[in-house]
């Protein structure tokens, strides 16, 4: 039931990841895991609430609202499962209010949290979707980033899976 919602989390965790390298000049590390598995928990719960056997599936109102809340918590259980650092584990479970992380990993939320918004941003953008009333430009920077690279980076490499995805499309045979 929550097939397409799923990989566009799983999309937008690799361009979030992207941008944080983008950001912090560091290819791969805790920047980039905590930015690919920002949304984790959201897999989580798509996983549970489309498990067969469930009486009704939630409706979309009820299930965003208690992915707002729980989420990020979720994804901190999974990196700790997993033996991810606890700087991978802050940047997953304080991107949304950086400033509420420890004083050690406010640096990291903040990165997910500007790299996240860049990738949500580039998505709207190329979906041809208004941001009015929203500065997405104003919040990066508001963070302490270039919000131009943050966002150009993030079109970029939407742009590109984009073309990976068609160019797989004309590969697969039709039945």
């Amino acid at each position: 039931g929550f097939q397409a919602e799923a990989d566009k989390v799983r999309t937008h965790g690799v361009v979030t990841a992207e941008v944080a390298a983008e950001l912090t000049g560091e290819r791969r590390g805790s920047h980039y895991m905590a930015g690919l598995l920002h949304n984790v928990g959201r897999l989580i719960l798509f996983r549970v609430a489309s498990q067969h056997g469930m009486a009704q599936l939630p409706t979309d109102d009820l299930f965003e609202k208690s992915a707002k809340i729980s989420y990020a918590g979720l994804g901190v259980l999974v990196a700790r499962s997993w033996r991810l650092d606890d700087a991978v584990a802050a940047g997953i479970g304080f991107h949304p209010c950086p400033e509420d992380a420890p004083r050690p990993h406010q640096q990291i939320a903040k990165v997910v949290r500007a790299s996240q918004i860049a990738a949500s941003a580039a998505q709207l953008a190329i979906a041809g979707v208004s941001l009015e009333g929203i500065d997405p430009a104003q919040e990066i920077s508001n963070l302490g980033f270039d919000p131009m690279k943050a966002i150009n980076k993030a079109q970029t490499v939407y742009k590109n899976m984009s073309a990976i995805e068609d160019d797989t499309e004309e590969d697969t045979p039709s039945n």
